[in-house]
């Protein structure tokens, strides 16, 4: 995929889409349907757009403002890549679920101390 593409998701429900993920990662902007998991990864104006769900007018206005202006589209995707350098690359992903199972074991050990006294 080229960088002046652009990915349109009409996503009603998913954690995280990978295919979000992906395509920040290739530096390509977004336009996905703005519910929770795609709020997660997308900030709308900088590294791509959120519509409201069953809007198709809206989303197709918003992947023809990123092929028409093409420098917007490289400025989102370049955000998007940041974005997933920063916060979503496996290793740093792994860190933050270890942290979390250390804090959940950490915090059932001390209830079960608390039981047992």
């Amino acid at each position: 995929m080229n960088k002046d593409q652009a990915i349109g998701g009409v996503i009603l429900y998913e954690g995280l889409p990978t295919v979000i993920l992906e395509g920040m990662s290739c530096g390509i902007p977004i336009v996905a349907t703005n519910i929770d998991g795609n709020r997660d990864a997308v900030s709308h104006g900088i590294d791509g757009f959120l519509v409201p769900p069953g809007s198709p007018e809206e989303m197709g206005r918003r992947l023809l403002t990123l092929l028409e202006d093409k420098e917007v589209g490289m400025k989102m995707g370049a955000a998007g890549r940041r974005k997933i350098e920063l916060r979503f690359i496996w290793d740093r992903v792994a860190t933050k679920i270890l942290e979390c199972y250390e804090l959940v074991l950490r915090a059932a050990n001390s209830k079960s101390r608390d039981s047992c006294g």
